[in-house]
């Protein structure tokens, strides 16, 4: 659902507000139920990525802030799930380029935000019935619907987060075509007297279907944070062979960023996110962190956060060169700046930016510890940072440390060896700068902020090996006080 502007109107600065209040009505009736707010409505018009009114009022809705909030009162987190808007169908003939000259809508852009594209799966005509329409995606492909983030300006995070299914569409020799009802998906008709059931699709139907995975996570796991449930979402997903296709044999920084500003993290799969096996255990943690402290008049970078990660040393080692992925995804929640002075800076919009590292296999403790301390923290919340020492597994990682550290959500996989592994024993998160560390009216310095760390590991279903059972016996009885206290997701 698009909202379109009177003819002859500019777009009205009130989305915001009108959000804002229906949140405030839909709680009052029940503050005490757990739910996701998923909502199909964009503004039409090309975006550049920077926050509008709508998109800063989500996020702040999501990180629980308001303008009269005192730092001792309780903050409400929530989830918002939003569509990232459409491509028109008039425009579909002109897949993919048109994908790619059309910018996600507003607010979809909101950091703390679930922002759902659409791909598709459906590539099935009756060419008894249809002869002369030909499916406009590829099996797997992005959906000649969904809008993209590749022009938006360089800094600001990549969207969407993730793709769900939103049907296809087809074409002939007049043009494109939406349809025909095998390439849409079906739904229920509001008015059942007419049809029990109606054709839908586009990142809409994709968005709904995130929120369905949502409600089921969060029923699920009824301790999970909202920050934890997006982040779960993300872990999940998967890029199909067709996602990767843009990719060359040793793909470019560029070509990789162009992988996430058009499909975000890759196609949700729900049995990855609500569940664990034996060579796919997933670990998850709910942790918080005070990014910044003041000395004297000014704010600094505070303490770094260590890991050490349970994984079964003995079992890895015996799998030798087994090839496996170890999978690992940050979210959390940041406060938008108040000002919209500060958003000329892209990397003062966020109250505080985290980052995640992991200690490389050639690393000692010691070496890992001096390359966490001589990153330049000061200059890595623009999304750019270098480090001082560089990762020596760099080259494993499928996105890197620059890429996957735009936004409030971080996720990337690393590709080794099993007995590589088994020295990659702990996993650093750390502050970066944000407007709370550089405005020290605002009292933010010493803020707790929560972040959610999952982890997860996948090795062939071929090697017969139970990784899972392992980590959790290390976790249930801790082996020392060092292995910090993960949940796993029971299959």
């Amino acid at each position: 659902m698009q909202l379109y502007p009177p003819t002859g109107h500019t777009l009205p600065h009130l989305y915001g507000w009108v959000t804002d209040s229906a949140t405030q009505v839909v709680e009052a009736a029940n503050p005490g139920r757990r739910r996701s707010y998923a909502m199909m409505t964009t503004a039409t018009g090309a975006t550049t990525g920077s926050p509008s009114e709508w998109s800063a009022t989500i996020d702040r809705l999501s990180f629980g802030s308001a303008g009269t909030l005192k730092r001792e009162e309780e903050q409400v987190k929530r989830l918002f799930i939003l569509s990232a808007g459409n491509v028109s169908p008039k425009l579909w003939a002109s897949y993919p380029t048109i994908n790619t000259t059309t910018t996600i809508e507003s607010p979809a852009q909101a950091w703390n935000a679930l922002t759902v594209g659409a791909h598709t799966e459906m590539t099935e005509i009756d060419a008894g019935k249809w002869p002369s329409l030909k499916c406009i995606a590829a099996e797997g492909a992005l959906s000649p619907s969904s809008s993209t983030s590749m022009l938006w300006s360089r800094g600001w995070p990549f969207k969407p987060d993730v793709v769900a299914e939103g049907g296809n569409g087809s074409t002939d020799k007049f043009g494109a075509v939406v349809g025909p009802g095998s390439l849409r998906l079906l739904t229920t008709y509001h008015d059942m007297t007419v049809s029990p059931l109606v054709e839908t699709g586009d990142t809409s139907a994709a968005a709904a279907e995130v929120a369905r995975l949502c409600a089921h996570l969060t029923t699920r796991y009824p301790d999970y944070w909202p920050e934890t449930i997006r982040a779960l979402v993300i872990h999940g997903a998967r890029y199909t062979p067709a996602m990767l296709q843009s990719l060359a044999k040793n793909p470019s920084g560029n070509d990789k960023e162009g992988l996430v500003r058009r499909v975000g993290y890759g196609a949700i799969r729900a049995d990855n996110a609500l569940n664990s096996t034996t060579h796919r255990p997933t670990l998850i943690l709910q942790e918080k962190i005070v990014p910044y402290r003041k000395e004297g008049s000014d704010g600094r970078l505070n303490k770094v956060n260590m890991h050490r990660l349970p994984w079964p040393a003995d079992e890895l080692l015996a799998l030798g060169g087994a090839e496996l992925q170890m999978r690992v995804t940050l979210s959390y929640f940041i406060d938008p700046n108040p000002s919209q002075r500060g958003w000329q800076s892209k990397f003062r919009y966020q109250s505080h930016g985290l980052r995640f590292s992991v200690k490389a296999a050639t690393e000692t403790d010691e070496e890992f510890g001096q390359r966490i301390n001589k990153i330049e923290r000061e200059e890595a919340a623009d999304g750019d940072e270098l480090e001082s020492m560089p990762d020596p597994d760099s080259g494993k990682w499928l996105l890197g440390s620059r890429i996957r550290s735009r936004g409030s959500v971080h996720s990337d996989v690393w590709n080794g060896t099993a007995a590589e592994l088994a020295n990659k024993s702990h996993l650093a998160v750390f502050p970066v700068g944000g407007w709370w560390k550089d405005w020290s009216q605002a009292e933010r310095h010493g803020v707790e902020v929560r972040y959610c760390l999952i982890v997860s590991l996948e090795v062939s279903e071929e090697i017969a090996v139970d990784l899972y059972t392992p980590i959790q016996t290390q976790i249930v009885v801790p082996a020392t006080p060092a292995v910090v206290d993960i949940s796993i997701p029971t299959s």
